[in-house]
C-alpha cells in the first residue's frame, strides 16, 4: 500500500501526505462528496502536486477499505494515518542529513527564542526524537564534550 509515495521527492511526500491527513482528520466533516466548500477549503493551500497526492493516497485508502473515506472508523482513520507518517519518517531520514538535522535544531531555537513555541510544540518534539535516534547511531561524545557540546547549542 502506497508504494508510490517512495518514487516521489519527501518535499512532494510530505505536502500530499499532509493534505491527506488533514482530509482523513476532518473526514466526518465532509459527508459522502469529495467535492464542496468544506472540502476545497481543507485542500486550498495545496498546490497541484500536493492535491493531486493527496487525492491518490485517499483513493488507496478507499480502495484497501472498499468504501468511502469518510467513512472509516477513527481505529481505521488512526491506522491510516500511522502508516502514512511512518513512510514519511522513513523517507526523510533516509534523505536528510546530519547538517539538516543541526538546521532544524537551530531554527527551532530561533522560533522558541521569538515566542513561537507554543504553536511547534509538536514539531519539536518529533525533532527531538529524531535527533536522538540519529545521535544514538552515530558515535557518541565523552560526557565533558557532550556538556560542551550542549552548552554550545543553548547560546546559539
Amino acid at each position: 500500500m502506497f508504494d508510490f509515495l517512495p518514487t516521489r521527492s519527501w518535499d512532494q511526500t510530505i505536502g500530499g501526505v499532509y493534505f491527506a491527513m488533514r482530509l482523513i482528520k476532518h473526514r466526518t466533516e465532509l459527508g459522502e462528496s469529495k467535492n464542496g466548500a468544506r472540502f476545497e477549503w481543507l485542500l486550498a493551500d495545496s498546490d497541484p502536486d500536493e492535491r493531486k497526492l493527496a487525492l491518490k493516497i485517499i483513493d488507496e485508502i478507499e480502495r484497501s477499505a472498499k468504501s468511502s473515506f469518510v467513512s472509516l472508523s477513527q481505529a481505521a482513520a488512526d491506522k491510516y494515518v500511522r502508516r502514512l507518517g511512518g513512510i514519511v519518517e522513513k523517507q526523510i531520514r533516509k534523505e536528510l542529513t546530519h547538517e539538516d538535522m543541526k538546521q532544524g535544531e537551530k531554527l527551532l531555537q530561533e522560533m522558541r527564542q521569538s515566542g513561537v513555541s507554543n504553536s511547534w510544540h509538536l514539531l519539536n518534539s518529533s525533532a527531538q526524537r529524531s535527533q536522538r535516534r540519529t545521535n544514538s547511531k552515530l558515535r557518541s561524545p565523552s560526557p565533558k564534550k557532550s556538556k560542551s557540546i550542549q552548552a554550545a547549542v543553548e547560546r546559539a
